[in-house]
């Protein structure tokens, strides 16, 4: 049968399936029912415009429409689009198997190209439910926060939930005895796998003793069945240990609670909104004479109390249950059955479920009789102090006027009280009279130290420029003598000068450089001199707590040199607002200190830095000499206190330095051990 009959008109046209045909270029050329059944479309003319409209086409674009045709004219049978999504013009879409495939007419040799599409949306449909329906089982399995596992018949592990994979590993292609969790006996545990088999199943709780630990599990098995048969076994496990645990807490909890409730003597009751009586106290069953809670239940205060009183009680809980706020301390009296007449503090106050909605009102009140009765007996013995306090209030009066009668005599001891405190005043203004020369005799003291020292200082600088103007003098004799016998004319005429003229000219140059020097030691003494001398009556100033630092050490320098060494560890400073005469005064006092505190050869440190807050200076002296003794370092700061002998001292010196630092806002202390030496440090702001 040849292809012009297979493939005319009349019979591709009214085949079944949908076919279209394209031309040698891609371009679709007619269409059948079928396929315009299958696109929803009612006119092949449509069809061919919207199958024709190029990247936008219809089921394929002409760009791959050509890469077909190449396909098949480099001599393919046929090429073939599984599962394409054909988007239809009304927004529905259909899932078609597309075939292309071309045919030669034998009489013209002519090929046509054809194509074919299957429709597959039902089948597609159907995939696509059957893979939602898998992907929503596992993700609903290994969502759940339980274990689930299915083992075949040969007890092998075929799957696991994602929860156990991440809470014992994989363990998918082993066997149940590879697992370490061991539920049950081995015996039982395999009598419960064969009853399983059979088709029964196993619902329970099981505790497992692990490493130490308590564990609960609720155990679920039953039978895996496919196609109406046993392949397997499905286990699912739920770790209960927290909430059975919880549950014991919770009964501990409970009975701890009653037992508070029962031991405490308040008496506690609680009723629900029919104000019937739910549960109480051992306190409150006590009272009422009952030996538990259900002879209690059900029963209102009718039931108990006189009615005028349960009509009372009525209205407060009423009261609470409308307003749900309570009602505390109402003091009465009360007749309690079992009890008698009891004198109470109550209160009655509302309770909640958990969700917030009233559930009834509780109660409690306690016997505060005999509190009563002791308040009854202090109003009496308040009535018989009143009458007492009467009594004694007349003999107050008598008493006053025998005061009054006495008044005299005190005005006489009065005026003897008023000549005392004028001697005391007369005394205390000798005592700072005296108080202010012991100071000056403290000054006194300081600068016959001063004069002492300059005294000595000056001594040695005046021998050199003594000695110095004695061999000046003398040198300038020779130099004029040797002129004299030489002449300068000869020494100018030849351009060379004298050895004998270079000599004396050197021994002029270092004679002039011990006067020099003679000099410069002069000026530092006076210069210390200076600043020593400005202590009264000076305003703030700013100066170089260094520089009197150097000034008082060379005061000083005749009482250290030759035995103490000084050691000097200064930071580099700002310059303090200060009043420099008082400060000259503490460092000498204090250089002072440390150079008597050395009896022999020694050292004295001076260390100057900033504190850790930077807006204060730091001054440091310490010795290595004898030290304070224990019982005299709390005293050492007090007025008139000295461990020297009379002519050495007044004891005012560290008072001094105390008061002069204080000046300065500053603070001082020392640290000391006996035998090792002392240190002493001063605090000074720079402002």
């Amino acid at each position: 049968m040849s292809s012009d009959i297979i493939l005319s008109e009349s019979f591709w046209k009214k085949m079944p399936m949908a076919i279209f045909r394209l031309s040698d270029d891609g371009t679709f050329e007619d269409a059948n029912e079928p396929l315009l059944h299958l696109l929803n479309l009612d006119s092949v003319a449509v069809a061919l415009d919207l199958l024709n409209a190029g990247d936008d086409a219809l089921i394929i674009s002409f760009k791959e429409r050509r890469e077909v045709l190449e396909d098949l004219q480099k001599g393919k049978d046929k090429v073939i689009i599984d599962n394409r999504q054909i988007k239809l013009p009304d927004g529905k879409s259909v899932f078609g198997k597309m075939t292309f495939f071309f045919d030669i007419f034998p009489s013209s040799g002519e090929k046509r190209f054809w194509g074919m599409i299957e429709d597959q949306s039902e089948i597609t449909l159907l995939k696509h439910k059957l893979r939602y329906r898998d992907d929503l089982f596992s993700s609903v399995v290994n969502s759940m926060p339980f274990e689930l596992w299915v083992f075949d018949k040969n007890r092998m592990i075929m799957a696991q939930s994602r929860y156990s994979i991440k809470k014992w590993g994989n363990y998918e292609g082993k066997y149940v005895s590879d697992f370490p969790l061991k539920l049950g006996v081995e015996e039982e545990r395999e009598k419960m796998y064969d009853m399983v088999l059979k088709g029964e199943s196993f619902d329970g709780i099981e505790r497992i003793e692990n490493v130490g630990q308590t564990k609960f599990f609720h155990r679920i098995l039953a039978p895996l069945k496919q196609n109406n048969s046993i392949t397997g076994v499905v286990a699912i496990l739920l770790d209960e240990t927290e909430k059975i645990m919880a549950g014991h807490r919770a009964d501990e909890i409970h009975d701890f609670l009653e037992t508070i409730l029962d031991a405490i003597p308040v008496r506690i009751f609680w009723k629900n909104t029919e104000l019937q009586f739910v549960g109480g106290n051992a306190s409150f069953l006590g009272d009422l004479g009952y030996d538990s809670e259900v002879e209690l239940h059900g029963k209102t205060d009718y039931d108990l109390l006189m009615e005028k009183d349960a009509d009372f009680y009525k209205g407060l809980y009423l009261e609470v249950l409308k307003t749900h706020k309570p009602i505390l301390n109402l003091k009465m009296w009360l007749l309690i059955p079992g009890a008698g007449e009891r004198y109470i503090m109550a209160s009655v106050i509302p309770y909640f479920s958990s969700s917030g909605s009233i559930e009834g009102v509780l109660g409690c009140y306690q016997d505060i009789t005999r509190m009563k009765q002791l308040e009854n007996e202090l109003l009496m013995h308040k009535e018989n102090l009143e009458q007492l306090v009467d009594q004694r209030t007349t003999e107050i009066h008598q008493l006053n006027e025998e005061l009054i009668s006495s008044n005299d005599e005190l005005q006489i001891v009065n005026e003897m009280l008023v000549n005392q405190k004028q001697e005391l005043e007369n005394t205390l203004e000798k005592l700072k009279v005296t108080q202010g020369k012991l100071i000056k005799s403290e000054k006194m003291a300081s600068l016959g130290v001063l004069t002492a020292g300059i005294a000595h200082e000056m001594n040695n600088p005046l021998n050199f420029i003594s000695s110095g103007m004695h061999g000046l003098e003398q040198v300038v004799k020779e130099i004029y003598q040797y002129t004299i016998d030489k002449g300068f004319q000869n020494e100018s005429e030849s351009g060379k000068k004298d050895p004998n003229v270079e000599s004396l000219l050197s021994d002029l140059e270092s004679l002039m450089g011990a006067i020099e020097n003679g000099v410069n030691r002069t000026t530092n003494i006076v210069k210390g001199l200076r600043v020593f001398s400005r202590m009264d009556d000076e305003a703030k100033s700013r100066a170089d707590i260094h520089e009197i630092i150097e000034s008082a050490l060379v005061i000083l320098k005749n009482k250290y040199k030759y035995r103490i060494n000084i050691h000097k560890n200064f930071e580099e400073l700002p310059m303090i607002m200060c009043f420099p005469g008082k400060l000259s005064q503490v460092m000498l006092n204090l250089l002072m200190n440390a150079i008597q505190a050395i009896p022999g050869e020694g050292n004295i440190t001076i260390e100057t830095g900033l504190s850790e807050r930077q807006k204060q200076i730091s001054v440091r002296i310490t010795d290595d000499g004898a030290g304070i003794p224990a019982e005299l370092q709390k005293k050492i700061f007090d007025p008139f206190f000295t461990t020297k002998s009379v002519n050495e001292g007044t004891g005012m010196g560290l008072a001094l330095v105390e008061s002069m630092v204080k000046d300065h806002d500053g603070d001082i202390s020392f640290t000391t051990r006996e035998g090792a030496g002392t240190s002493f440090t001063i605090i000074l702001p720079q402002e």
